[in-house]
């Protein structure tokens, strides 16, 4: 996959195609990183790695922001939802 960014080209390998495809807000950071790590045969810290560096580096090419799921703010310290 080629990839455009203020007038020049990059070419993905494809585990930061499968990244770059899948970081819609949808997917959390840790669940794009279980993916990696299912189709590439990689150990959980490396996708999770590799997954934060890519992020990180399209986040500095201001091409996608960091926000906090509505969900996760209303979770307990114990993962229970504190709704009734």
């Amino acid at each position: 996959m080629v990839v455009g960014i203020r007038g020049d080209a990059f070419v993905l390998p494809e585990s930061a195609e499968l990244i770059f495809t899948t970081i819609d807000g949808r997917l959390s950071e840790v669940d794009i990183a279980e993916q990696l790590a299912a189709t590439y045969d990689l150990t959980a810290e490396e996708a999770r790695a590799d997954t934060e560096d890519f992020v990180s580096w399209l986040h500095e090419q201001g091409l996608v922001d960091f926000v906090q799921r509505p969900e996760a703010a209303v979770r307990d310290t114990r993962g229970h939802d504190d709704q009734a």
